[in-house]
């Protein structure tokens, strides 16, 4: 078993179970969500019920994670009604939430 094993079978199944009508209603909030982090590997899952709250609720759970002193949180985001919007980490020099290599990310800002 890889160390990415247990990490790939969480999403799957939480892509899996969103796709099930009904289902979304029964995912943790935000206040829930820290049950679903894994600290060691600095990655953690967020589900939102409302498209445009997930920039939001992302900077909070990213506010209420344990910060590392050399590595980012990597933060997978699903929408109910949308699906899975990607994974996300913050830069530690411009403070912002992005996807992709932090050096593209660095152009633009």
């Amino acid at each position: 078993m890889t160390d990415l094993e247990p990490r790939n079978a969480l999403l799957s199944a939480v892509h899996q179970a969103l796709s099930i009508p009904g289902f979304a209603e029964t995912i943790p909030t935000l206040r829930d969500i820290n049950e679903f982090h894994e600290a060691q590997a600095l990655r953690a899952v967020l589900t939102v019920s409302n498209f445009s709250s997930w920039l939001t609720e992302l900077k909070e759970l990213g506010a209420n994670l344990k910060p590392h002193p050399t590595h980012s949180w990597h933060i997978e985001v699903y929408d109910k009604q949308v699906g899975y919007l990607g994974k996300f980490r913050q830069s530690r020099v411009t403070g912002l939430w992005f996807q992709g290599k932090h050096s593209i990310h660095m152009l633009g800002n």
